[in-house]
């Protein structure tokens, strides 16, 4: 099969091509020689012994998202070995990163949310409770990411209420009636001094949300939050307080990666060369 496909022109990108050839055919695309494969297709190992042998027969490096590629000798040891013996075999290497709970659970959810078209959120929220997935953490980063749309859509669902009625409720600077909605809404009572600090820091800067500040979480505001709910003594407060960390350790890490970009983009820093990307 020709490599015909642009990655970015496959997926509508407004700024494509991106030059990252798109074919069907994985052998075909192993036979130009890949340094390193991006393996992202199942979590289960049998299920991609295939294509990860393929690879390594090919002599490419893979780095794969097969969750039980984590300690594959302990859980499948026969497969492990097969699977060693042939990276051996063709002097490559083979690593089982995982996919990251926080990102798929999370993180994508509320990035999705924040760039989706007007009157989409209230559907997909829906289809999260519907499916078990609308829990406090997610909210509560959708909250701390400066996404208020859906904070309130989600409020709005949990309690039964209006969206208009919420919306109002969460942007009255007394803050009287925000305990009674929260409560109404079943989250949990640990987790409620959380929301109230990042509603008051919302408060103070206005309700205004900065470019891109949907989609990112706002290391300020969960630095604060963090330290008001690690001074009071709150009941089961601890995974809490290792959200809120977690949390601020992605936020310093995005403000890195887009630090780096700045400097990438006034030509301070510079590829010592270039890859070809090619998608299978």
């Amino acid at each position: 099969m020709r490599l015909a496909f642009d990655l970015g022109e496959v997926v509508g990108a407004t700024d494509a091509p991106w030059s990252v050839s798109v074919s069907a055919d994985a052998q075909e695309v192993l036979e130009q020689n890949a340094d390193v494969v991006i393996h992202s297709t199942s979590s289960s190992l049998a299920k991609v012994m295939d294509q990860l042998l393929m690879c390594l027969k090919a002599e490419s490096s893979v780095v794969s998202t097969c969750e039980e590629l984590s300690y594959p000798f302990r859980t499948h040891p026969e497969l492990a070995a097969t699977l060693d013996s042939a990276a051996k075999e063709s002097g490559v290497a083979l690593v089982g990163t995982g996919v990251n709970p926080g990102f798929v659970m999370d993180k994508l959810v509320v990035t999705l949310a924040a760039v989706s078209p007007p009157g989409e959120t209230g559907p997909l929220i829906r289809h999260l409770r519907q499916s078990g997935q609308l829990t406090a953490g997610l909210i509560l980063r959708a909250l701390l990411s400066g996404n208020i749309e859906f904070f309130e859509q989600a409020l709005a669902e949990l309690s039964d209420l209006p969206f208009g009625r919420v919306s109002a409720l969460v942007h009255d600077r007394r803050g009287t009636s925000f305990r009674a909605l929260y409560e109404r809404a079943g989250l949990p009572v640990s987790a409620y001094l959380a929301f109230r600090e990042a509603i008051e820091a919302m408060r103070e800067g206005g309700f205004v949300e900065d470019i891109g500040g949907a989609t990112r979480l706002r290391r300020r505001m969960v630095e604060r939050v963090l330290t008001r709910c690690a001074d009071e003594a709150i009941v089961d407060i601890e995974p809490l307080l290792m959200l809120l960390r977690r949390f601020i350790a992605e936020a310093a890490r995005e403000e890195a990666r887009m630090f780096c970009q700045e400097l990438a983009g006034e030509g301070e820093l510079e590829a010592p060369y270039e890859l070809e990307r090619v998608a299978a």
